[in-house]
């Protein structure tokens, strides 16, 4: 015999959860939609981070590198390595930008500038975004 109670149990769950994900993705829109205002505020007024509500609100940058093409980027990368220190374990054949992101960030974080032999062969773009946490 069938649990049909069981298997109301499971449909109800199903339509809670389809109903929750539309109220998330509904949140998720209006968070996206007034986050390049905040983010300008912030810059505007010189703050760093608030906390509000017991979350903590900063801006968080990400260093985004986009290859142009693998082979330019890996020329790049051979270039780079002969001129700057540290840069030799990034020339591998089978690099990832996962890896190329994480060293863009470290120069950045370091105020090193980038080579210029990433000119015009990888494409480097800072993301901002707006984050929080509870304090």
């Amino acid at each position: 015999m069938l649990n049909t109670e069981g298997f109301k149990a499971f449909a109800r769950i199903e339509n809670d959860l389809d109903k929750a994900k539309a109220v998330v993705d509904k949140l998720k829109a209006e968070k996206t939609a007034i986050c390049p205002g905040l983010l300008e505020n912030l810059a505007t007024e010189g703050v760093e981070k608030l906390t509000l509500l017991g979350r903590t609100i900063y801006s968080h940058t990400r260093i985004v590198g986009k290859l142009k093409s693998r082979k330019d980027a890996i020329e790049a990368l051979e270039e780079a390595a002969k001129e700057q220190k540290g840069l030799e374990g990034f020339v591998e054949k089978n690099f990832n930008t996962t890896t190329l992101n994480a060293l863009l960030s470290e120069m950045s974080k370091n105020d090193e500038g980038f080579p210029a032999a990433f000119k015009g062969r990888i494409e480097i773009d800072e993301v901002i975004t707006l984050r929080s946490s509870k304090s």
